[in-house]
């Protein structure tokens, strides 16, 4: 597998507009920025900060698909803040965002890789996947109904 998929992924992205596109070149460049920390040029901004950034101007835009890679990132790097934050604001999104008609795919996979990184935590902390009126939320078992854990949809 080529090494230099990252940085070609950060080369393409600088001929889009950030925000038309939602944030999502700068969410890009972080990403890659954090994952091969040489990349990042010396006057840059703080690739924690960006994605937050990038998000905002996603859900403005009607595309959020930089919130996705900012949950990747916070699992790749084990920050379980930054991935109940991103969770917290994507799930809040969801009663007020407008979603770009064009792209209504790439925000259903964007709330699709949301929702697997809260299964992941919710199956590595409390032993199940996260319940459905708890989405975007990280919090303790104990609120919790055992009833709202299982969704049988998914498996038909």
């Amino acid at each position: 597998m080529p090494r230099d998929i990252a940085p070609q992924a950060k080369r393409a992205a600088q001929c889009l507009d950030n925000e038309k596109w939602g944030g999502l070149p700068d969410a890009i460049r972080a990403m890659v920025w954090l994952l091969i920390p040489d990349s990042r040029p010396d006057p840059s901004p703080d690739p924690w900060v960006m994605p937050e950034h990038s998000s905002e101007l996603g859900v403005a835009s009607g595309i959020r698909a930089s919130m996705a890679l900012e949950a990747v990132a916070a699992e790749t790097f084990g920050r379980e803040d930054v991935l109940a934050d991103v969770s917290a604001r994507f799930a809040a999104s969801e009663e007020t965002i407008e979603v770009w008609e064009t792209y209504r795919l790439v925000d259903a996979v964007a709330h699709n890789v949301i929702q697997f990184s809260s299964d992941k935590y919710w199956s590595a902390q409390y032993g199940h996947r996260a319940p459905l009126n708890r989405f975007g939320a990280l919090n303790d078992e104990s609120e919790v109904d055992a009833s709202d854990v299982m969704d049988l949809d998914g498996l038909l």
